[in-house]
């Protein structure tokens, strides 16, 4: 892709494609943790902002992939337990609906 290529294109798709033949891993997380902090203000619990920071901090080779896992665990287990009770609340009265979720990272 030059770099006219580049600039008139709209397909992020392929930006990343473009971009993965260059970049390694370490640049490719970094990538996307700018992406997480482009859009800071809509990660509205700290778990999700605290799982970006280890995500950076894992990048950076200052954390190993153990902790990476509990920061995004936390994170995945305070969405998932918010939806859940929001589902269930809009269900239980019409449904009687119930049940648990279960996610491995």
């Amino acid at each position: 892709m030059t770099e006219a290529e580049w600039r008139a294109c709209t397909d992020p798709v392929a930006m990343l494609e473009h971009v993965r033949e260059q970049a390694g891993d370490r640049k490719l997380r970094l990538f996307a943790v700018a992406c997480c902090r482009h859009n800071w203000d809509a990660l509205a619990q700290d778990s999700s902002r605290d799982a970006v920071e280890a995500a950076e901090q894992f990048a950076d080779g200052e954390i190993d992939a153990a902790a990476l896992r509990d920061a995004w665990g936390r994170t995945t287990a305070f969405t998932c337990e918010s939806l859940a009770r929001r589902a269930w609340s809009r269900t239980r009265c019409t449904t009687g609906f119930g049940g648990s979720v279960t996610i491995s990272i």
